[in-house]
């Protein structure tokens, strides 16, 4: 077996640097397991939401019987 040696590109700097990639992945990756998750939404929690706020708004209806008004004010405007 021959065992060749390694650059040194892969020591020094290079493994620091891995260690401490390594350690902030396992770092977050135990905080996300042991933290309290926020509540829980749902995509119909989402949906009721977004129908509630629809609803608050209010509602802009053309009444019919303004309609012609409208088109006098608009012919005598331009006449």
């Amino acid at each position: 077996m021959v065992c060749l040696p390694l650059p040194q590109v892969i020591g020094g700097p290079m493994v620091l640097f891995a260690w401490i990639v390594g350690a902030l992945i396992v770092a977050s990756t135990l905080f996300a397991l042991l933290a309290p998750s926020g509540p829980q939404v749902t995509l119909s929690d989402i949906a009721r939401q977004m129908e509630t706020t629809h609803r608050s708004q209010p509602i802009k209806s053309l009444d019919p019987s303004c309609a012609p008004n409208k088109r006098k004010a608009k012919v005598s405007r331009s006449g």
